[in-house]
């Protein structure tokens, strides 16, 4: 689902185009290229793929996946996709053991599942053949800026990339649009830390902002990071939006 001049909607259990578990899933295309920003929660990860294929983007132009951070819906699509394009994956150096080898008290995933986001049955799908995103990325045909920020996960990453329609961010977990933030209660998601964080968001420049759940804005995109400074410089805890 086409939704800007390079960007594509390929993955989402909440708009109904993939499976129910999986977060947004972005494709931004270039003249030869396709960049994936997360994979999804790994259960039918094929219908992804047959969602590039649908918006007449090529499959074997899938060079990078830019992971988030490593919660399942994120993630869990990575060992699937590499398998089928080879493509390079990326994540942050303090998530990469996670995604790395399971633990479902340290991931999230134990208590995602007792408060029903997955079904008992689902399982975590293990990936080592990542690779560890630093400041600067550069794929053949873009430049990210990759900005590390723990609040949300451990270490999760935001990613700036300018693009014909503008400066765009793709924000996964830690800003969805009004400003919303997303603090869990399970290990690595803390309120201090987003504290900490916040002002990395400042003065970006941001047109389009491109979240891991919920709406996806295509104008004033900076207007809603700074509407989550702004929360988390008032006395009561921000709104926080329930997502795994």
């Amino acid at each position: 689902m086409k939704i800007s001049q390079s960007v594509y909607l390929v993955g989402s259990g909440e708009y109904g185009i993939s499976h129910e578990y999986d977060c947004n899933v972005y494709a931004i295309k270039g003249q030869k290229e396709v960049v994936l920003i997360d994979t999804g929660s790994g259960v039918d990860t094929n219908e992804i793929l047959e969602n590039v294929r649908d918006d007449s983007l090529s499959v074997k132009d899938l060079s990078t996946v830019l992971l988030t951070h490593s919660h399942a819906d994120h993630a869990c699509g990575s060992r699937y996709l590499f398998k089928e394009t080879q493509c390079e994956v990326f994540i942050s150096e303090e998530e990469k053991p996670m995604l790395e080898v399971f633990d479902e008290e340290i991931s999230g995933l134990k208590i995602a599942k007792k408060s029903g986001l997955y079904g008992p049955e689902y399982a975590y799908t293990v990936f080592d053949k990542s690779k560890v995103v630093r400041d600067v990325l550069r794929t053949s045909e873009f430049t990210f800026t990759c900005l590390p920020f723990s609040g949300h996960s451990r270490q999760s990453v935001l990613y700036l990339v300018d693009l014909p329609e503008g400066r765009a961010i793709f924000t996964g977990d830690v800003v969805f649009a009004g400003g919303v933030i997303s603090l869990l209660n399970c290990r690595g998601s803390s309120l201090e830390a987003y504290r900490e964080n916040i002002t990395k968001l400042h003065d970006l420049g941001i047109d389009c902002m491109f979240p891991g759940h919920g709406t996806f804005c295509l104008k004033n995109g900076q207007k809603h990071l700074d509407q989550a400074i702004k929360n988390l410089d008032e006395i009561y805890v921000p709104k926080v939006q329930c997502v795994k």
